[in-house]
């Protein structure tokens, strides 16, 4: 029986180990050698509810909750600065709803319980200097699907201590910091299956996060420091899931990431600097992910490995040639730098120039990447030579002057996105395979898009959003896309005549005066057309010859011949009139004269109608050519017996046949 325990008191040195590195963590604390209120158990004067003992005790007591009298049904209050302790932190369950746990007071320490929330804060902290360790928190759906939040601090309140907690389940935020808590601790914890883990808010300055796990969250990102300073994120094990962010810092300066391991899913983000300087990113381990720089200058990026090989970090340098195998590139403010036979696959981004100008990017591989080459804010660089295929596109973003020549993409998402940018020149690409093509959005201005060859694109080939205006696209071949194109913009899709325009395989116009442009325009949906389309022309009508009055049951020949206006080979679909048909037989050269047969079982008056499509699927109008097939007296035999005795009737039934 549950009677006596020695009474509890605050440890005022932690210490703990993860991945063989160790951690001691100062807190100044006060000294607990109060009295020791039991909930629970079978001691004559134990309390049924752990708020009742709470109301009984004073500053410096200690509460000891026993599991055997688990779960607890109930919500706490601690307005005074105690400790709170479960007798083991897998059967000791406080289970409820709201904030479950709130604290008003300084220097309360919370162990050893599991928490169960169905909708709320399972601990909501009001106050400072509290150390919460050694506990379970979860959220569960006890009638629907609701909200759960693990730990809420809220605004000012400074030097928590937050450790070896497990967090699980929860579907909105393990940890929540408010703005303006400093020196907030957070160690040696680990999170498994929620939405966002640990959220660092406004002016949250001198977190510390080390050593936690952070697995398979389903959030925007794993860690996420906003604009807070002169932190440190060290010793971290995190696996971001496909899409998201394992640390992600936003608007934050002066940090120290150092030594994490991050393992994403292809299209990860291992560490995302947005609007950041001055920070120090250092020996941390990468795999199938990589950093992300948008807006964030001087950074110290110093020995770090992305799928097993360099993460290169260039800034301020110039007059360089990268060859080396390297696992991901990123060049801020960089001028006339040379990249060339790389093979990038499964990071973040491939390539990032940022505020650089004057650099080329040729011969080199993106596989399975977010991103193949970023283009932001930097001109007069130049993409050639280069194969983007598995999702690997390559984008531009208020970037100007720049030339993107000779490369393959396929198999992306999209091939080449714009937003905001302009002059740049898209020229002699093979783009094949995606989900969309080209896409310009955002006030793109002034590119030229020309000799692309744009095809099997699921959605678009190219698309261009209504606030995209004077761009020129022109002799780019469109084939065997779901749609062509689209533009809501004000935008040229043509060089004028006789120059032309572009190849459209479902142009179904004529050229009737054989100069190779189409005599009506293509439209293209969006308001805008091609004046003068380069399009797919449709093959001649066929021209059929053959017997026009024959006999049923006997075997016919037929001469067939069309010809395309492009010289494409052609196919024949030819419909005997009887139920029978040919079904797009060849291919046969333009021109070439095809001979076919075929036999009318029944008499009666047919129409023999053929129809030729090239290639790229353009179609003529039908040919036709009317036969006759009179009575076959050869199916009766007892006819034709009596006809053998009498041969002259055969013979006059021959003349009149």
């Amino acid at each position: 029986m549950k009677y006596i325990i020695p009474t509890m008191v605050v440890l005022l040195l932690l210490s703990s180990s993860f991945v063989g590195v160790s951690y001691t963590i100062e807190k100044t604390t006060l000294s607990f050698d109060g009295d020791t209120l039991y909930v629970g158990g079978s001691g004559p004067n134990n309390y049924s509810s752990i708020q009742a003992a709470i109301n009984d005790a004073n500053p410096g007591d200690t509460v000891f909750v026993y599991d055997d009298s688990s779960p607890y049904y109930e919500s706490i209050e601690i307005d005074k600065t105690i400790n709170l302790i479960g007798e083991n932190r897998d059967k000791t369950e406080i289970i409820s709803g709201g904030d479950i746990i709130t604290l008003s007071a300084d220097f309360i320490n919370i162990s050893g319980f599991s928490i169960l929330n169905f909708w709320g804060t399972s601990l909501y902290i009001c106050s400072s200097y509290n150390s919460i360790s050694y506990n379970n928190f979860s959220g569960f759906d006890y009638y629907e699907p609701r909200d759960h939040t693990g730990i809420e601090i809220s605004n000012y309140n400074n030097y928590n201590l937050i450790s070896n907690n497990n967090f699980c389940n929860l579907n909105v935020t393990s940890i929540d910091i408010s703005p303006n808590c400093i020196n907030t601790t957070i160690i040696n914890n680990t999170f498994f299956d929620n939405q966002d883990d640990i959220i660092i808010r406004s002016f949250c300055h001198n977190t510390t996060i080390i050593g936690n796990k952070v697995l398979g969250n389903d959030g925007y990102s794993s860690i996420y420091i906003i604009e807070s300073n002169n932190s440190i994120i060290k010793n971290n094990y995190v696996t971001p899931p496909d899409g998201w962010t394992g640390i992600r810092l936003y608007c934050s300066h002066n940090n120290i990431v150092d030594n994490n391991t991050i393992i994403g899913i292809k299209g990860s983000c291992g560490i995302h600097l947005w609007n950041s300087n001055h920070n120090n990113i250092y020996d941390n381990y990468m795999y199938n992910c990589g950093l992300i720089v948008i807006n964030s200058f001087q950074n110290s990026v110093v020995n770090n490995t992305v799928n097993n090989k360099s993460l290169v970090y260039l800034e301020g340098y110039s007059d360089l040639i990268i060859t080396n195998d390297s696992g991901q590139i990123v060049l801020v403010n960089c001028e006339n730098i040379t990249v060339q036979m790389q093979n990038l696959s499964c990071t973040s981004w491939g390539i990032t120039l940022l505020e650089t100008t004057n650099c080329s990017i040729s011969d080199c591989i993106f596989s399975h990447i977010g991103r193949g080459i970023s283009i932001d804010h930097s001109n007069n660089n130049i993409i050639m030579n280069n194969f983007f295929k598995n999702k690997s596109l390559i984008s531009f973003d208020s970037s100007y002057n720049n030339t993107m020549k000779n490369n393959i993409l396929q198999n992306n998402y999209v091939g080449i996105l714009c937003y905001r940018s302009g002059y740049n020149t898209i020229i002699n690409n093979k783009i094949s395979n995606n989900i969309r093509g080209i896409y310009l959005d955002d006030g793109c201005t002034r590119n030229e898009i020309i000799f692309n060859a744009i095809s099997n694109q699921k959605d678009y080939g190219i698309k261009i959003t209504s606030d995209c205006y004077n761009n020129i696209i022109y002799h780019n071949e469109f084939l065997y896309n779901e749609y062509n194109a689209m533009d809501a913009g004000s935008n040229t899709w043509d060089d004028g005549y006789p120059s032309g325009g572009n190849f459209w395989d479902d142009y179904n116009g004529a050229d009737n005066d054989g100069d190779g442009i189409g005599d009506t325009p293509y439209f293209i949906p969006g308001g805008n057309k091609d004046r003068f389309p380069l399009g797919n022309f449709r093959p001649d009508t066929p021209l059929i010859n053959g017997t026009t009055n024959g006999k049923s049951g006997e075997v016919y020949n037929y001469s067939i011949v069309s010809t395309d206006p492009e010289g494409d080979d052609l196919y024949y679909l030819i419909d005997w009139g009887d139920g029978n048909v040919e079904e797009w037989i060849g291919p046969y050269n333009s021109s070439e004269t095809i001979e076919v047969n075929h036999t009318w079982d029944e008499i009666g008056d047919y129409i023999i109608r053929v129809k030729a499509q090239d290639i790229y699927g353009g179609e003529s109008d039908w040919g036709t050519l009317e036969v006759t097939m009179p009575y076959n007296y050869h199916s009766n035999w007892w006819f034709m017996r009596w006809l053998d005795r009498f041969p002259l009737i055969q013979w006059l039934l021959d003349i009149i046949r």
